[in-house]
């Protein structure tokens, strides 16, 4: 056992430094090797004991191994590569914003300035939105299927493959305002039928993200590197003429 617990102290020490980093899928195979190499040695063990003459009614331990794996491999794939990509980390920066919570989006920052200073730039971003979207749903008459009570029901985040620099280190996302049209179609060329379809009606601006490498000084091994994806920047550009609150 003692050679067990230092294997799982090593790889908690390694592993949870890096958990929400690309990193993920070695995490990943060092457990089930963990694991697999604990089932073994399990049975091997319970094996050796039945040929010794002792009880064969020990198999039922054995079991003991499996929900500690359901909730291991559970738990990790919760909170794993929480900002792995580009994708994974938008997704919780527009989530902490959709829900104003600046302190979970700050985290998120490549240069955090406090909550406080993120709370202002989202409420600005807000009425950027708030006013387009009212502008838009007055220019496009009755019925265009827009929100302006619920920005976010009107907003996509689309990543694109332009960036500066190299694109395996920067990522960036339009931030398009959209709405849901209903357009004429047909099933097999004969039948008539209707699908919903999302209609871009403005480019608003980009949300600017950057991969960086974790410091791994202080942990217990610099191997494997690891890298999360952080938000640089949210630009939200109102067109010509419009002005910014």
């Amino acid at each position: 056992m003692a050679a067990e617990a230092i294997a799982l102290v090593l790889l908690a020490g390694a592993g949870l430094p890096r958990l929400g980093g690309d990193a993920t899928g070695a995490i990943y195979l060092a457990l089930v090797l963990f694991f697999a190499a604990w089932a073994t040695q399990a049975i091997d063990a319970h094996r050796r004991a039945v040929e010794g003459g002792a009880a064969g009614g020990g198999a039922i331990l054995l079991l003991a191994l499996l929900p500690v794996a359901v909730v291991v491999f559970t738990g990790f794939w919760l909170v794993g590569g929480a900002s792995a990509t580009p994708a994974a980390t938008l997704e919780r920066f527009v989530g902490a914003w959709r829900d104003d919570r600046p302190a979970d989006g700050e985290r998120l920052l490549l240069q955090p300035a406090g909550p406080a200073a993120l709370a202002v730039e989202w409420r600005r971003a807000d009425a950027i939105i708030h006013d387009r979207i009212v502008v838009l749903a007055a220019t496009l008459g009755v019925g265009p299927g827009l929100h302006p009570d619920d920005p976010f029901a009107d907003l996509e985040f689309r990543l694109v493959d332009r960036a500066d620099g190299d694109p395996g280190e920067r990522a960036v996302a339009e931030v398009l305002i959209v709405r849901q049209v209903v357009a004429r179609s047909s099933f097999l060329g004969l039948f008539p039928t209707a699908v919903q379809d999302t209609q871009v009606l403005e480019r608003l601006g980009e949300v600017r993200l950057r991969a960086v490498r974790l410091d791994l000084s202080g942990t217990i091994s610099a191997w494997p590197p690891t890298r999360v994806w952080r938000v640089e920047s949210l630009e939200l550009h109102p067109p010509v003429g419009v002005k910014d609150p």
